[in-house]
């Protein structure tokens, strides 16, 4: 056990049986039934063939000092649950927010990717670019592919969706890794998407920065500061 204080920050070796030296032992997850799946899902309304939906964005009133918006993509059915978070980390970093609504009624790759290429084409490569769950699994494919790049991206609470984890393969991550950096952010108490889905990225992903929190849940509660300290341009 890490002997830190509540919310410190652990080393996700610590938790996850990763090595210190780099090499990933990753350690068998937990098993998640079928109806994890779908109550995840169920935040959406399902896998529907439909046109892309218009994307409406939210701008919040925060000066913009250092002159580089922050794009914060939500997860599945989460506008209303992820804006305060969103909100949060715009003003830590003293950014105007792009937060776009992506659509509920069709939760396909194709879809939610043609929404989020449009929001980094608006921020640019200099944007913050923040991704929560479904929203952060959804990125990770646009990176894959062809198209607008940001330096970085930091993806909060990523599902895991190969057999190891959740097991749909249309939301497997790509075989590849993107060209931008990534930081990984999870927290142990996540109550949807379980914590050991951390380590499945981490070892396929191997250039991304992880950082495991001791508290927080699935909506980082109290951790704004903290995320914001690492999305800070460099």
């Amino acid at each position: 056990m890490y002997p830190g204080r509540s919310g410190d920050i652990v080393p996700l070796w610590f938790d996850a049986g990763l090595r210190p030296s780099g090499q990933h032992v990753v350690k068998s997850p937990e098993p998640i039934g079928l109806g994890d799946r779908r109550a995840f899902l169920g935040r959406g309304r399902g896998l529907v063939d439909a046109a892309p939906p218009t994307v409406t964005t939210v701008l919040t009133t925060a000066p913009n000092l250092w002159g580089v918006r922050l794009l914060f993509l939500h997860g599945a059915g989460g506008y209303d649950d992820d804006r305060p978070l969103a909100e949060a980390l715009g003003a830590a970093l003293d950014a105007g927010v792009d937060l776009p609504r992506l659509p509920e009624d069709d939760m396909s790759v194709a879809t939610w990717a043609s929404a989020v290429r449009r929001g980094l084409e608006a921020v640019g490569a200099d944007g913050v670019v923040v991704a929560h769950s479904f929203g952060a699994s959804i990125l990770l494919h646009v990176l894959a592919a062809a198209g607008p790049t940001p330096r970085r991206a930091l993806l909060l609470a990523m599902p895991d969706w190969s057999p190891d984890g959740w097991d749909v393969p249309d939301y497997a991550a790509p075989a590849s890794e993107p060209a931008t950096r990534l930081s990984l952010h999870h927290c142990r108490d996540d109550e949807v998407v379980p914590f050991t889905h951390l380590a499945l990225h981490a070892a396929r992903l191997p250039s991304a920065q992880v950082t495991a929190h001791r508290r927080g849940g699935h909506q980082f509660v109290g951790l704004a500061e903290t995320i914001a300290a690492d999305a800070r341009p460099r």
